[in-house]
């Protein structure tokens, strides 16, 4: 689908290489082949990659979505490209084609997610601007530990409630995560997530909760806290926010992927840091196949 040097942060993929790696071109939808497959929309004018998608049926979806009218609109002769493909590879190539091409209208939101069937918006992505608006409504040092960790550190719930005091290198700003399988690494961490963590610090060691070898966030009943509760923090949170989509650590996790992809991380690097081996768990777990990117 792309060249090999395109995992390896060399993002300069001409459209004559997409030819050469299975892609087909189409001057119209009207020529796109049937069938599924991932579609990206080019400019012809700059070479830009403009949207990247993905349907079972391609030429319905571009009918339906309003990205290729919006293309003719903006740009004289965008050129569409297709890459055919199974079912069941569709939102794994697409997260690819996300993360090789870097489309621009992906990136800043000109395509909203779906609505579930609750009416609520359900995107895999959430700004800073809310993020922010999230963590001022919680008070709780600890919760905010939780909220920070997520956003700013991509890690999971089980990771964050693993960790413990003696993971924290304050001195050096890293911290050491057990992931999958038990396999730790290494992450930097900035003042976003170091001041929360030096405060819940100094609050513990005042009540005498605070151990070199114990668990870094405690319940009330000073067990190590439980994923779920985590995992309660961060709803009960968004919605004391006002936040209208179903937000989550997995949300803070995606978010965290994308905004290392827009400072211009290799996919290598992400999957370092989100602790993936596979790009294809990376697919999964840290590029939304929604294009709610603000």
């Amino acid at each position: 689908m792309f060249p090999k040097k395109c995992f390896n942060g060399d993002f300069k993929i001409s459209r004559e290489a997409l030819l050469s790696c299975g892609w087909e071109s189409a001057i119209d939808r009207s020529d796109v082949i049937k069938g599924a497959g991932v579609y990206t929309i080019f400019s012809s004018e700059d070479g830009e990659c403009l949207y990247v998608g993905q349907s079972m049926r391609v030429m319905s979806r571009l009918a339906s979505s309003g990205t290729w009218d919006k293309a003719k609109v903006e740009y004289k002769q965008p050129i569409l490209y297709v890459f055919k493909t199974q079912k069941s590879e569709l939102r794994y190539l697409e997260c690819l084609a996300i993360g090789v091409l870097r489309p621009k209208w992906n990136f800043i939101g000109y395509v909203q997610s779906e609505k579930s069937v609750s009416g609520r918006v359900a995107p895999d992505f959430i700004s800073e601007a809310d993020f922010l608006q999230i963590l001022e409504q919680e008070n709780c040092i600890r919760n905010r530990v939780v909220l920070t960790l997520g956003y700013y550190a991509g890690l999971s719930a089980s990771e964050i409630c693993r960790i413990q005091w003696q993971n924290i290198d304050f001195e050096n700003g890293v911290i050491t995560v057990s992931g999958r399988r038990d396999v730790a690494r290494t992450i930097e961490i900035d003042g976003s997530v170091l001041i929360p963590l030096l405060v819940l610090s100094i609050k513990q060691r005042n009540l005498g909760q605070r151990q070199e070898k114990g668990y870094l966030l405690l319940a009330s009943n000073n067990k190590p806290l439980h994923r779920s509760s985590a995992h309660y923090i961060v709803k009960l949170a968004a919605e004391k926010a006002g936040i209208m989509q179903s937000v989550s650590l997995k949300t803070f996790r995606n978010s965290h992927g994308m905004n290392l992809l827009k400072q211009g991380k290799s996919i290598s690097e992400i999957q370092k840091r989100l602790g993936v081996i596979k790009f294809k768990a990376l697919a999964y777990e840290s590029l939304p196949s929604t294009a709610f990117w603000t």
